[in-house]
């Protein structure tokens, strides 16, 4: 994510949304305190938005790359 983008969805920690081989989908996610499998349609479908908005806030491929190239030349 841009350091100028400000709040955003995966700041609350991360999450994985996987599809599993019948077609359910759950969303694993972890804390400090513990983790939690999620399979409540509604709410997986919440972590679907969450996704789609970092998602679109997100860096292009050659902007994360050009911000990971510059990031190691300072420290060399």
């Amino acid at each position: 994510m841009p350091a100028d983008v400000g709040m955003y969805p995966g700041l609350g920690g991360p999450f994985t949304v996987a599809e599993m081989p019948d077609g359910a989908r759950v969303a694993h996610v972890d804390s400090q305190a513990q983790a939690q499998l999620i399979d409540k349609v509604s709410d997986v479908a919440t972590f679907d938005r969450r996704w789609e908005r970092i998602r679109d806030g997100a860096l292009s491929r050659v902007q994360s790359l050009n911000l990971i190239r510059e990031a190691a030349a300072s420290w060399t």
